[in-house]
């Protein structure tokens, strides 16, 4: 439950500091790029720091990932820039969160539980 909470605040922040920099006149496209990489530049750091093996079919996984999130977070950007809403925007595309849960209880039977 600590995780989810953390995860839940630094979503937050991160989206107001999206919201914060288009307001002071940074371009979408370049915050857009920048928080993306270093968001792979950490999670490539933390990957190597666990002692995990990387093998070609991580390294395959995670750049399809990211070549279908950047669109995805572009998008999203867009509609933020031309004055939608942040609290209406951001819960339709939590609502994306609902196909890979119900393919996991689906696909691979993952039962949900109280944690």
């Amino acid at each position: 439950m600590l995780y989810l909470a953390l995860s839940a605040v630094l979503t937050s922040c991160w989206a107001l500091s999206y919201k914060v920099a288009l307001r002071r006149g940074c371009s979408a496209m370049t915050v857009t790029t920048v928080a993306l990489g270093v968001a792979a530049a950490g999670a490539v750091l933390l990957h190597l720091a666990s002692g995990s093996p990387f093998g070609a079919r991580t390294a395959l996984l995670g750049t399809v990932s990211g070549v279908l999130l950047y669109p995805a977070m572009a998008a999203y950007f867009a509609v933020i820039r031309r004055g939608a809403r942040l609290g209406v925007s951001w819960t339709v595309i939590m609502l994306s969160m609902v196909i890979p849960v119900s393919l996991s209880i689906f696909l691979w039977k993952e039962a949900p539980d109280y944690r």
